[in-house]
């Protein structure tokens, strides 16, 4: 067999490997399957964008959707625990928005020009805040939140938000891709010129020669757009990894028995529940546990006490109301009772319903506030989650909203009011789970002087998946410059400072409290929250602009090689 068609196979052999070393790199970026190695983001893709330089659009549209469908199985794996149907669709999700990008991705690595550097990081950080939008909006593994442990990542976000750190490490894999291409590049055509010298080859050698002359020629132009990029991208990921972690303790402070003059103490409950929530025996066990320990930390005289989302899955007021479960209705009363004598406000997470409609047509997931036993004030989740809290086709399917309902069920309605609570002289507001997954929405709260997520991420049974909702609230605190509690069943319940770095926080799926102080601190506005937040839309519709146009120009190109070929028949 002659020496090139074994080397071409060898090449092809080893362009093979590219695609799955890049989607096992993005996996292993994010906690799950390791405890999540950030910075192999920054590089993560570099395999990826050789392999797609010389891919045609077919086979680069058939990658993109085996790319997106592996990838979001290796990094949502732990959505199967909920329903094993819902890894088919994190993954459908996951080819939704690759499918498309790696063509694109494709026809702008072919144009070979200096600004082509910018256009791929505009095209990959335009797909991510597409997947961190709209009704089917599912941000888990969007680039930025693998580097939630960096400073440099955290400073940036207080500025532009999350979009511009993806855009970041985007930056960062190409101008690598590049300066490794610009390498090889020298180095084929170093090679071709020692071996244009051989007088049997001279035909073949003087075509070669002209070959590298055109491809140093290419180098050439290329040299100040790739060499430096790849240069800025090492800097990046250096400052990445060296970058200070400045400290905000008089924010934010684990608490000990002495309390500084004017500051809150919040006690975080975490139960600690593993077992799914079905029947009145188990909102029993869990009512009672929460219980237990909220009595237990009235020994460290908080001033609020915090439970997690859906800690009473039961609407209290409707059943007690209502009193259609006498069992129910009983275990109610008793919680009620506790509420009444507890001297401590309490803010729990209650599947709410409208207790003068019988129906039920009106219910929320709610963030409740008790005083004294009174619900003194309520907060709707405004963000639901598709297919689980809420079907948008119910008019269209009403057969499979009711399934829907029936195997998981009640479906809420979305809040309208970013309400904030207001205890101790303090304010305060509690989105609730996956709403933290959404700058824009956070940062349009009227500056609370803290925030508190409610969530219950028990469902997943996994530390990784914890630690992935944990980052999106830590980008949060970031771009507000506000303290973020999170209450949680099973974890991550935390504390984390305005700086985005976590203070303290409790052991995944063990029982457990814990007590914060919060000073008084002069709420200000950050950039993000004035300005900065557009960059994701600004970034998304030129995206969207440049992905239409190199449509078009691929669509004027294959019609012009239809024409030439229908001239020369």
């Amino acid at each position: 067999m002659p020496l090139q068609a074994t080397t071409t196979r060898s090449k092809a052999r080893s362009r093979l490997l590219l695609l799955p070393l890049s989607s096992v790199l993005y996996v292993l970026a994010f906690p799950g399957l390791t405890p999540g190695l950030g910075i192999l983001s920054t590089l993560a893709f570099v395999p990826a964008l050789f392999w797609l330089e010389k891919a045609g659009t077919l086979k680069a549209l058939v990658a993109g959707f085996f790319y997106g469908t592996l990838s979001y199985v290796g990094i949502t794996y732990w959505v199967a625990s909920y329903h094993p149907a819902a890894i088919g669709v994190t993954a459908m999700l996951g080819a939704m928005w690759f499918t498309p990008l790696f063509p694109l991705l494709a026809t702008v690595l072919k144009y070979k020009k200096p600004w082509f550097l910018a256009l791929g990081p505009l095209l990959w950080t335009a797909a991510d805040f597409g997947r961190a939008s709209g009704f089917l909006a599912f941000p888990y593994g969007n680039l930025p939140y693998s580097l939630y442990r960096y400073d440099l990542a955290l400073k940036l976000a207080s500025v532009l938000g999350a979009e511009a750190v993806g855009f970041l490490i985007a930056f960062a894999n190409f101008g690598l891709y590049a300066a490794l291409r610009a390498f090889l590049q020298s180095q084929e055509a170093k090679s071709v010129s020692r071996s244009s010298g051989e007088q049997a080859l001279a035909a073949r050698a003087g075509q070669a020669a002209a070959e590298a002359t055109q491809g140093t020629r290419n180098q050439a132009r290329l040299a100040p757009a790739s060499f430096m990029p790849g240069i800025a991208a090492l800097a990046l990921i250096a400052a990445t990894l060296l970058g200070g972690s400045p400290r905000s303790a008089e924010a934010l402070r684990v608490a000990d028995e002495a309390k500084a003059s004017g500051a809150l103490r919040v006690a975080l409950i975490q139960p600690g529940i593993t077992k799914r929530q079905k029947t009145n025996e188990d909102y029993r066990a869990t009512t009672s546990k929460l219980i237990e320990l909220s009595q237990a930390a009235l020994a460290q005289k908080p001033d609020l006490v915090i439970w997690h989302e859906t800690s009473i899955i039961a609407p209290i007021d409707w059943h007690l109301r209502r009193r259609l479960d006498r069992d129910l209705a009983d275990m109610l009363s008793g919680l009620q009772g506790f509420l009444d004598g507890y001297p401590v406000p309490i803010l729990l997470g209650n599947g709410w319903a409208d207790p003068d409609d019988p129906q039920r047509r009106v219910q929320g997931n709610a963030a409740i506030l008790y005083e004294q036993g009174r619900a003194n004030a309520r907060y709707l989740k405004m963000a639901l989650v598709p297919f689980s809290e809420y079907f948008p086709y119910r008019e269209l399917l009403p057969g499979v909203a009711d399934w829907l309902e029936e195997r998981f069920g009640y479906f809420w309605i979305p809040g309208t009011e970013r309400l904030q609570f207001h205890v101790g002289g303090f304010s305060f507001a509690a989105p609730i789970c996956f709403e933290d997954s959404f700058g824009p929405h956070l940062a349009a709260f009227n500056e609370p002087d803290f925030f508190v997520i409610l969530t219950d991420d028990s469902w997943a049974r996994s530390a990784g998946m914890q630690e992935q909702h944990l980052s999106m609230s830590a980008f949060r605190a970031a771009e507000t410059a506000s303290i973020f509690l999170r209450a949680a069943n099973t974890g991550a319940t935390a504390a984390i400072e305005p700086s985005a770095h976590v203070k303290a926080r409790l052991e995944p799926f063990l029982p457990g409290i814990l007590t914060v102080d919060i000073a008084p601190v002069l709420a200000r506005r950050t950039p993000y929250e004035r300005w900065g937040r557009l960059f994701g839309p600004i970034v998304a519709l030129g995206g969207l602009a440049l992905g239409a146009a190199l449509a078009a120009m691929g669509m004027a190109k294959r019609l012009r090689a239809r024409r030439r070929r229908a001239v020369s028949h």
